[in-house]
């Protein structure tokens, strides 16, 4: 008797999984997200009309259908998008009214949608070369905040925090007893994300990120050549140390200063915090500055410069909540590394669109 109340559950749970597939599929038939007013789309998946479709026209070759029956390349394009701006695990999104499928469903197809997004978006709206005009105006920006002449861009590591891996988790188990991936990022004076590295985990110090850095690999080729010139953002640049021309008053050392080149005889700076080493290319903070002296003020003058990395950290997280400290990325660190770079692809789009945070 027992067998047979058991087969009859069995077929009332397979029969139950079936019309959950049957609606799920008849909701994706009948409603498009691309009827959502402007701001309730915003809202959703933190993206305007105008970028889902470039995104879409971007990947959807590489979206087949596979065994996904009935999900459009909209869909899971939109599925993704609302995980990466609620940070919800795979059920809530597998559960949203507008996108409906299985969590297993979404599991696949998130990473399909992934790999094509990085492939196609990252190198294409995250660079660190950047036009004459925009490299004046940061110069601007970063002179009135700071009083420090010739700053472009800022550049400090966050912490987005994963679950524990499965191998070489010592690797991500940071500080504050998390598992996270201590992500570099370079941001401009308009809070776009000009670099991110995001393969070390959260172990390792952000002075050991920046020593393997791409970024820090193509300048430290270009100050080898001594005076050569190169093009970098857009300019051609020349390096030259020469700190007092920086900051008149300053007693800067020569080796706390880095980044230091020269666009049409003006001076082009990266600054950084003190967690980074000392190079010939960064502006980082005088370490041990006696109160009320020039280095004193000239730290209060860099802080003051420094802070657009923190709000561009704080919009990042907040626009994306999926990489909030609140939260956890629930996969493999390669995977996470992946989230986080589309992300910092979403971000630069939606900045250029206007989109407010």
């Amino acid at each position: 008797m027992i067998p047979l109340i058991l087969l009859a559950e069995e077929e009332d749970q397979r029969e139950e999984k079936m019309n959950q597939q049957r609606y799920r599929r008849c909701l994706r038939l009948n409603r498009s997200v691309i009827e959502l007013p402007r701001n309730s789309f915003i809202q959703n998946f933190r993206v305007s009309h105008d970028i889902f479709a470039e995104i879409l026209r971007e990947i959807e070759g590489d979206l087949t259908p596979g065994t996904s029956i009935g999900i459009t390349a909209e869909q899971k394009l939109a599925a993704a998008l609302r995980f990466f701006a609620t940070g919800h695990f795979q059920q809530g999104v597998g559960k949203d009214f507008h996108i409906p499928m299985a969590q297993s469903t979404f599991s696949t197809m998130l990473t399909k949608v992934l790999n094509s997004m990085e492939r196609k978006l990252c190198s294409k709206y995250i660079m660190l070369d950047m036009s004459e005009a925009d490299a004046e105006a940061a110069n601007q920006y970063f002179n009135e905040k700071s009083g420090i002449s010739g700053v472009v861009m800022c550049a400090d590591g966050t912490h987005i925090r994963i679950k524990r891996p499965n191998t070489n988790e010592h690797f991500y188990y940071n500080r504050k007893g998390v598992f996270s991936i201590n992500a570099l990022m370079i941001c401009d004076h308009q809070q776009r994300i000009r670099f991110v590295n995001a393969k070390y985990g959260g172990a390792k110090h952000d002075a050991h990120v920046w020593n393997r850095s791409p970024a820090r690999s193509f300048f430290a080729a270009k100050h080898r050549n001594g005076n050569t010139a190169f093009k970098l953002l857009g300019t051609i640049f020349l390096i030259q140390l020469n700190p007092i021309q920086i900051y008149p008053t300053l007693s800067l050392r020569q080796e706390d200063v880095m980044f230091l080149t020269l666009i049409n005889n003006k001076f082009c700076c990266l600054i950084g915090d003190s967690a980074y080493p000392r190079e010939d290319w960064l502006l980082i903070p005088v370490r041990d500055a006696n109160p009320s002296s020039a280095d004193a003020q000239y730290n209060e003058r860099h802080t003051a410069g420094r802070i657009i990395i923190e709000r561009t950290f704080g919009v990042l997280k907040s626009r994306f909540r999926c990489l909030a400290g609140t939260r956890e990325l629930q996969y493999a660190p390669s995977k996470c590394v992946k989230i986080i770079n589309v992300c910092c692809a979403l971000h630069n789009m939606c900045i250029e669109h206007g989109i407010n945070s």
